[in-house]
């Protein structure tokens, strides 16, 4: 779940370059997300099997994978040509293009190993030593998770909203 709040950060800030697509931006977000789900997976499948066996059956490996961005990708092309609705085709964008963000900023920042083409047994990348830099990194993270606030903030703030909805503001 590190660097969220900088994933969510990059795309308030790109969302200018972003196509003004229906539901683009908000499925870039929904697939800068979806890979960390491997969290729960792993949380889940622990308590079926030992926890070491389940970090290494799905912690980077299948929600980091292009292959499975490929067949995610694939299977709503698949729903945009029976339906043959624009909003499929903008989702499927957003979603794997913001799966594609994640990818690569894990595979920069990221600490631990990252099975980019899994199932395959190839294409691992190694990344930090994450023990030396911890804090350094939980505290990037809490700076991020602010200036992301700060976005929210700004969103909510040139938004036509309703006063009782401006306590959301409150907690950012």
């Amino acid at each position: 779940m590190t660097q969220l709040g900088l994933r969510i950060y990059i795309a308030f800030k790109l969302k200018k370059l972003f196509p003004k697509k229906k539901m683009f931006f908000l499925s870039f977000i929904g697939g800068s997300l979806f890979p960390d789900i491997d969290i729960m997976l792993v949380a889940i499948s622990s308590l079926l099997i030992p926890l070491e066996e389940s970090i290494f059956l799905f912690h980077k490996t299948i929600t980091h994978s292009i292959i499975t961005l490929s067949a995610i990708y694939l299977i709503l092309l698949i729903a945009y040509e029976i339906k043959k609705n624009k909003i499929i085709i903008n989702i499927a964008n957003g979603f794997s293009w913001g799966m594609i963000i994640h990818i690569i900023l894990d595979s920069i920042f990221r600490i631990g190993k990252i099975d980019v083409l899994w199932p395959l047994p190839i294409g691992v990348i190694n990344g930090w030593d994450y023990e030396n830099y911890q804090y350094l990194i939980l505290g990037l993270d809490l700076l991020f998770f602010r200036l992301l606030a700060s976005e929210l903030i700004k969103v909510l703030l040139n938004a036509n909203i309703k006063p009782k909805n401006i306590n959301f503001i409150k907690p950012l």
